[in-house]
Order: structure tokens, then sequence, then C-alpha cells
């Protein structure tokens, strides 16, 4: 069993997870990289659940709540400097 218990790091070809695990999942304060996208927040049994901050392969970022493991309610800059903040269904503004 290669999966870490406690403080670790779990990677795989694309992605790279550094944090603590718990019963075999991501949970509590971690950091998570998903192809080019990157999460640095709380975990709760592998999904994002709380507060997370968001940096986006195509150059904006979200800093709010994630249930789930999607957008809740929160700010998302995009590139070209425009905003949104507000409530999120399926992540997308809403």
């Amino acid at each position: 069993d290669d999966v870490p218990y406690g403080l670790g790091i779990l990677k795989n070809k694309s992605d790279i997870y550094f944090g603590e695990f718990k019963n075999r999942f991501p949970e509590g304060e971690c950091y998570q990289k998903e192809g080019s996208n990157e999460y640095y927040g709380s975990f709760r049994k592998g999904l994002k659940e709380g507060k997370i901050q968001a940096w986006f392969e195509n150059g904006s970022s979200f800093i709010g709540i994630y249930s789930n493991d999607n957008m809740k309610d929160g700010t998302l800059l995009q590139k070209d400097k425009t905003s949104y903040t507000g409530p999120f269904k399926n992540n997308l503004p809403y």
C-alpha cells in the first residue's frame, strides 16, 4: 500500500497532492495540482471543501468556498482583470 497516512505526498503523471491524509483520502489543509490548475486550502474525504485559493490554466484565479469539489461562493478574477463576487453553481457564476 503506497498511499500515505498522516502527512504525505501523492503523485501521478500529471497531478500532485501534498498534505494530510485520513482514511486513505486527502484531508485537512493541503496543496493540490491537477494538470495546470493549482489549489490550496481545505480538503475533506479527498474533495475540495471549505476555504480554497485556486489558480487556473486559463489565467483566472478564485478565492472563496468550495463544497463537494465545486466553487460555491467567492471571488473569481479573470485574466483580463474583470471579476465576479457571489454564488456559483456548477463552477459558474450564478
